[in-house]
C-alpha cells in the first residue's frame, strides 16, 4: 500500500554530516620549541634606570613542563649609564623562580671580551651570584681621569646582590693591570723625583695586580703588588672611596735610585730583599689630594746626615733637597 502525500512531506530531507575543523586539532597543545628572529626587551628598575637587549635572535627549547633552555645569538645590551654590550652568544635556563646563565660571551668597544655565568632569582627580588672573566679592558674606563691611568686589564670578578639595586652588592675577585702608565707624580712625588735624578726618566707603574672587594663606592684592596721593571716595586694593601685613600705599602727601590738621597738607606730603606731596599709607606688623604709619609722621613734621614758630615753647610743642602722633591 502506498503512502500518503502527507506522510512522505513529513520526513526530514537526507543531508551530509557538517565538516568541523575543530576535529582536526588534538584535545591538548604544547609547545617545545620556538625561534623569533628579531627580539627587543626593554626594562626599567625600581629606581629608574632603564635599560634594553635589543637586535637579537632567540630560540628556546622545552626541557620540564615549567623549564626552558634559551639561546639569544648577537644584539646589543644596555643598562643605565653603563657601556654597550655586544653580544655574542648567550645560554640559560630560564623557570619561574630563576635564570640560569650557563654561559654568556659579550664585548666592548676597543676590544674587551667578557664571559659571564651565574643565577638570578627571579621569583620576588633580583638576587644576583654572577662571576665574569674579562680581558683587555681600557682602565680609563674604569678609573678617574684625574689619575691619569693607562693601560689594559684583565681578572675574574664575583658579583652578590640585588639586581634592582646594583650599587648596593658586592663585587669581588683579582685583577691585573698589563702596559700601566701610573704616573708616580699623582701620588708619590717624590720617588717620581728620585727616580727622575737617579737617570729613570718618566717613569711609571707598568704592572699591578691586586685582589678587591667593592662595596658601596669603596674598594678594599689586598696583596697589591705594581712593579717598575726592575728599579721600583709597591706591595701592600689599602682602600679607596670617594673621599678617602687609605693604604699601607711596602715600597722597594734600587740603589741607583736612592744614591741621590745620602742617608735614605741607612735611615729609611733599611730593608734589603730582592735587589732592592724596601721602606714602609703610609697612604692618605682622597682622591684627589692623596698624602704620603715618605718625604718627610727621608727629608729627616738627609738632615741628619748631612749635619753630621757637613755641619755649617746642612742648611743649604737640606734646602737643596727641599728645592729637588718638590720641582
Amino acid at each position: 500500500m502506498g503512502k500518503s502525500a502527507a506522510e512522505v512531506s513529513s520526513e526530514a530531507p537526507h543531508r551530509p554530516p557538517g565538516f568541523k575543523f575543530s576535529n582536526f586539532l588534538p584535545s591538548k597543545v604544547w609547545i617545545d620549541h620556538f625561534y623569533v628572529a628579531d627580539v627587543n626587551l626593554h626594562w626599567q628598575t625600581n629606581h629608574g634606570d632603564s635599560g634594553e637587549f635589543i637586535g637579537t635572535k632567540l630560540s628556546g627549547t622545552q626541557k620540564q613542563p615549567d623549564q626552558w633552555d634559551v639561546e639569544a645569538v648577537g644584539g646589543k645590551a644596555r643598562h643605565a649609564a653603563y657601556p654597550v654590550l655586544e653580544v655574542q652568544t648567550a645560554r640559560a635556563t630560564i623557570s619561574r623562580e630563576s635564570i640560569v646563565i650557563n654561559d654568556a660571551k659579550a664585548s666592548l668597544a676597543g676590544g674587551t671580551a667578557i664571559r659571564v655565568t651565574g643565577a638570578i632569582a627571579i621569583a620576588k627580588q633580583l638576587n644576583a651570584n654572577l662571576s665574569a672573566d674579562f680581558s683587555d679592558l681600557d682602565t680609563n674606563i674604569v678609573f678617574p681621569t684625574t689619575w691619569r691611568f693607562g693601560g689594559r686589564m684583565s681578572g675574574h670578578l664575583v658579583y652578590k646582590g640585588d639586581l634592582d639595586r646594583f650599587e648596593h652588592g658586592e663585587v669581588t675577585g683579582s685583577v691585573r693591570i698589563s702596559g700601566a702608565a701610573i704616573d708616580l707624580a699623582n701620588l708619590f712625588g717624590t720617588l717620581h723625583q728620585l727616580a727622575k735624578f737617579g737617570g729613570v726618566n718618566d717613569v711609571r707603574l707598568d704592572s699591578i695586580a691586586t685582589d678587591i672587594r667593592y662595596q658601596e663606592r669603596n674598594a678594599q684592596l689586598s696583596n697589591f703588588r705594581a712593579s717598575y721593571q726592575d728599579q721600583i716595586r709597591v706591595e701592600g694593601a689599602g682602600s679607596i672611596g670617594p673621599d678617602h685613600v687609605d693604604g699601607d705599602l711596602l715600597v722597594g727601590l734600587s740603589p741607583k735610585i736612592l744614591g741621590w738621597i745620602p742617608g735614605a738607606e741607612e735611615r729609611v730603606f733599611t730593608e734589603q730583599k730582592d735587589g732592592l731596599r724596601w721602606a714602609t709607606v703610609r697612604i692618605s688623604g682622597t682622591p684627589d689630594q692623596p698624602k704620603e709619609d715618605l718625604t718627610k722621613r727621608l727629608v729627616s734621614a738627609f738632615r741628619d746626615k748631612m749635619t753630621k758630615e757637613f755641619k755649617g753647610q746642612a742648611k743649604d743642602a737640606i734646602k737643596s733637597l727641599l728645592d729637588m722633591l718638590h720641582n
